[in-house]
């Protein structure tokens, strides 16, 4: 997801990263819930709900590099 993120130029919709996880990863809807909620809690992406836009954190990007 972080590096998606870094491709999409660190926005990108909910809709989007779900359909990735999904087809690329086969990660269905509770597992892609667990892991943007971890990736927020670790600080690695900030999550607008009302947006449904993730955005990758300087911590995201530095952990990708």
């Amino acid at each position: 997801m972080l590096k998606l993120l870094i491709e999409k130029g660190g926005t990108a919709g909910l809709g989007e990263l779900h359909d990735h996880s999904e087809r690329r990863y086969f990660i269905g809807h509770k597992k892609f819930s667990d892991m943007m909620e971890g990736l927020v809690a670790a600080g690695l992406i900030d999550f607008d709900h009302g947006a449904g836009q993730a955005q990758i954190t300087a911590a995201g990007r530095a952990l990708v590099a």
